[in-house]
């Protein structure tokens, strides 16, 4: 994915707690994932918090594989 999607004002910008399910829909929504492929979430807060899953796709969702 770059930087394209989320640069504002082109983009959807910042969206706080929801950052990265954005970014995953779109990355299943353009076709981007596959089954076997695997996603690094991260999501960083204010101070020193920090977040992150690792996600293995299994399957597309039937309403992203069109």
């Amino acid at each position: 994915m770059d930087w394209s999607y989320g640069r504002p004002p082109a983009g959807i910008g910042h969206l706080g707690v929801s950052d990265q399910f954005v970014a995953l829909d779109h990355l299943l929504g353009t076709g981007a994932l596959a089954p076997g492929d695997h996603v690094l979430l991260l999501g960083f807060g204010a101070g020193t918090t920090l977040a992150c899953a690792v996600l293995r796709i299994l399957d597309v969702p039937a309403e992203y594989a069109a």
